[in-house]
């Protein structure tokens, strides 16, 4: 019999010299023995559900849901997941497919079959409400899906580095006036700028140490553009609390593969007399470059109306926000980079602090795709054509700022 070492899970042969197991791993041998004779009572449990119970109710509603997208197109796309309350049955999820599903049926039929039928229940197929809250599949699950997998050679440019670039160009525009001023900037120490909220008179003058800390948010806030911007974590000294800013970005995706180039460049000179010594004067370094010869990415952002409110950005940081897209890489160029610019700018405005619509719904109406007159790898944003569906939901304005 074949026994595991309870310390380091490794196998145990059995010594006959000692008359116990030995683990062959750490050579462990401590009350073994006894360890070993425990183990040889083994206890399993297991946990059994009819199909009326509520777990299965949702299980069983989404395979049919499953099923009757395949039965009607076999490549369809089924993320789906279903949560069932007192006297509803609630149907969300991702789902792409070229047949259309009556969900509402399919859940009644589903339930109905399990034998949810008498009225007087709560939960009966024909007098539970059915609610669904199905998208289309998101377009960076469908990338990995149509082109295959993570490796799809697409160039990526994080939220961290935009961000960066609008915090640039803030710092630039405005010179840290008052109100303006920016906390994740080169060289900053963010404890000692926290420190000044703290040694402010509107936080210094507060007692109650919850109430300091509030107030000492409400300073970082008002004084900091990019934390009522994009928030911060500002509890790594003296605490200032958590801020969630109002605009996000998700990654910017390229719309087709790009390679990335590395050049060697010879740098005739070296930095120390040391390293002159160790060429005999000759004095050159070695370095490389990455370029893109040429990608077209894109990136959605997001406004929060309503985590706006709390941090107080206002009009003026939406227009200052607007203009850094349009200008932030005017204002910082590099040979790698060449001639990056923004190329669209298309916004979505809601008349309600909720939204009129989906994002991606929205996000949808916008579609980016190469021309066919394009041979061979695309090299210029003229290589590419943007349309912008008409608009079917009220209350949404699309303007182009580029």
């Amino acid at each position: 019999m074949t026994y595991i070492c309870p310390r380091c899970n490794a196998i145990a042969e059995y010594n006959n010299y000692y008359g116990r197991y030995t683990c062959t791993r750490c050579a462990w041998e401590n009350k073994f023995l006894e360890d070993t004779k425990m183990l040889e009572n083994k206890l399993f449990t297991s946990e059994s559900v009819t199909e009326g119970h509520p777990d299965k109710v949702c299980d069983m509603i989404s395979d049919a849901i499953l099923s009757a997208h395949l039965a009607g197109d076999p490549d369809s796309r089924v993320a789906c997941e279903c949560f069932a309350g007192h006297n509803f049955m609630l149907i969300s999820g991702e789902i792409t497919s070229k047949c259309t599903v009556d969900y509402e049926k399919v859940a009644r039929d589903t339930i109905r079959k399990i034998g949810y039928t008498d009225k007087n229940d709560q939960f009966n197929a024909d007098g539970i409400e059915v609610l669904c809250r199905v998208n289309s599949q998101s377009p960076d699950i469908a990338l990995g899906v149509d082109v295959g997998g993570a490796e799809t050679g697409m160039g990526l440019v994080t939220d961290v580095c935009l961000k960066r670039k609008v915090r640039n160009y803030v710092q630039m525009a405005k010179e840290l006036n008052d109100g303006f001023d920016i906390f994740i900037k080169e060289k900053a120490v963010l404890n000692s700028e926290i420190d000044k909220a703290y040694d402010s008179e509107e936080v210094s003058a507060v007692k109650s140490v919850k109430d300091k800390t509030e107030a000492a948010r409400r300073f970082m806030c008002k004084h900091y553009y990019d934390i009522r911007t994009f928030g911060a974590v500002m509890s790594t000294g003296q605490n200032a609390g958590q801020v969630r800013g109002p605009i996000q970005f998700t990654f910017a995706r390229s719309i087709d593969p790009i390679m990335s180039a590395e050049h060697s460049i010879t740098r005739m000179a070296v930095a120390t007399d040391k390293e002159a010594e160790k060429q005999n004067g000759d004095n050159r370094t070695m370095g490389r470059k990455a370029t893109v010869p040429y990608g077209l990415y894109v990136c959605h952002g997001f406004v929060s109306a309503n985590l706006a409110e709390q941090t107080g950005f206002g009009e003026e940081d939406l227009q200052l926000f607007w203009e850094a897209l349009k200008n932030m890489f005017d204002c910082d160029r590099s040979a790698a980079r060449g001639l990056m610019a923004p190329q669209k700018l298309i916004v979505f405005k809601h008349n309600s602090k909720l939204g009129n619509a989906p994002a991606n719904k929205l996000f949808d109406l916008v579609e980016v795709k190469k021309k066919k007159v394009c041979e061979g790898a695309p090299r210029s944003f003229k290589d590419y054509e943007v349309t912008i569906a008409d608009n079917p939901y009220p209350g949404i304005t699309i303007e182009e700022m580029i």
